[in-house]
């Protein structure tokens, strides 16, 4: 008996420290496994940062990362967008603002340095269970910041979400791809970021 109890003690033990990955879209046979987005970067209204929820660290959110193949699919669909793009580009960060963002609220979503260019943005929105929520194809028309309305129907109060972005140009050119996560505020206002946890 007393040579059975080590083993399985052991296996519990082994199997407790097994990471739990959520299955969706962007997991699969090759691919890496998606990690639900639970840290954000708190930035108020005006987009300045202001801290992270919980106490955590953001790591490779609003940046230039390689994005792997299968989260590069989530951002190839067709779109009517066409031509007329800026065929060189500095980008230094990404960044969304109010994070968090209400129900039927608008997310601003920008680009440092693309204010005097033209280019086309390429958004994928996840949940928790990397579920594709909203893909958009947006025309920078030289503005730094594109907004996403974020419909009551689509979005869950107190719930994280994932966006995926790609920047691009003239021949497909890619300036700038990432991620980031946000989340929505449980309270119908953001007026104090605190209250929407």
């Amino acid at each position: 008996m007393r040579s059975l109890l080590f083993p399985a003690l052991f296996m519990l033990f082994f199997t407790a420290c097994i990471e739990n990955k959520v299955e969706g879209p962007v997991t699969g046979s090759g691919s890496p496994s998606f990690n639900a987005p639970d840290c954000i970067l708190i930035t108020n209204a005006n987009g300045a940062p202001i801290g992270t929820f919980p106490d955590c660290q953001p790591t490779g959110q609003w940046i230039a990362t390689d994005l792997s193949v299968t989260e590069l699919e989530l951002l190839n669909f067709s779109d009517t967008i066409a031509g007329g793009f800026s065929s060189t580009m500095g980008i230094s960060r990404a960044f969304a603002y109010p994070n968090p963002v209400a129900v039927n609220d608008t997310l601003h979503l920008g680009f440092s340095g693309i204010s005097d260019a033209n280019v086309k943005i390429k958004l994928a929105i996840l949940d928790e269970q990397a579920r594709i929520i909203q893909q958009l194809a947006i025309r920078s028309d030289h503005l730094d910041v594109s907004d996403v309305r974020i419909d009551n129907s689509s979005y869950d109060p107190g719930a994280f979400y994932r966006i995926y972005y790609r920047v691009s140009g003239a021949a497909e050119t890619v300036f700038f791809e990432g991620f980031g996560d946000i989340y929505i505020c449980r309270n119908g206002t953001v007026d104090e970021p605190e209250a929407c946890f």
